[in-house]
């Protein structure tokens, strides 16, 4: 079973405190910085949860979002 979540988020403290509770919960965490970071994981790890901020650079998670809702 895929066990990945991506988490895209600019803010390293956020990213922090995420991967570590996905951690304890048996996830593998992917970390992305910005939206296009994020779809690139995504296309290379197919993860079963992306949790994405809203406001990133070059490209926000509602972008993102749209881009993978095939």
């Amino acid at each position: 079973m895929n066990k990945y979540l991506l988490i895209a988020d600019d803010n390293d403290g956020i990213l922090d405190i995420l991967k570590t509770y996905v951690s304890k919960e048996g996830f593998y965490p992917l970390i992305a910085h910005d939206g296009e970071e994020a779809l690139q994981k995504f296309e290379e790890y197919k993860p079963i949860l992306l949790l994405l901020d809203v406001m990133m650079p070059k490209k926000d998670g509602l972008t993102v979002c749209r881009g993978n809702s095939s």
